[in-house]
């Protein structure tokens, strides 16, 4: 056995590399694409929703949105603070970029 590995050690490196890079592919294909990431700093009177409304608009999206700064920004929905630095989602409006091509 020792010896099979020592001859196909490249193989077997080779094998679990590729492993590793389609399972990332995979999960990155699942996720619903974005434009990157913004840093805002809370503000007094700030709730997660007030800020899902400011950046992302539409109302169905913004449970995700508060689900989605909640999850990777360590927040339960009662630690929010002024001044917190938090990273959010931000998408641009496909409206304004066909405005832009149109001219407009």
């Amino acid at each position: 056995m020792k010896r099979f590995i020592a001859n196909n050690i490249y193989v077997i490196a080779a094998v679990i590399l590729l492993a590793v890079f389609t399972y990332n592919l995979f999960n990155y294909l699942g996720e619903e694409p974005t434009d990157g990431f913004r840093q805002v700093t809370v503000q007094t009177g700030d709730s997660l929703w007030d800020i899902a409304e400011r950046y992302y608009g539409t109302y169905e999206k913004q449970a995700e949105f508060v689900a989605w700064v909640e999850e990777n920004n360590g927040i339960d929905g009662n630690s929010l603070q002024v001044g917190k630095k938090i990273y959010i989602p931000v998408k641009a409006p496909s409206e304004s970029v066909v405005l832009l091509a149109e001219g407009k």
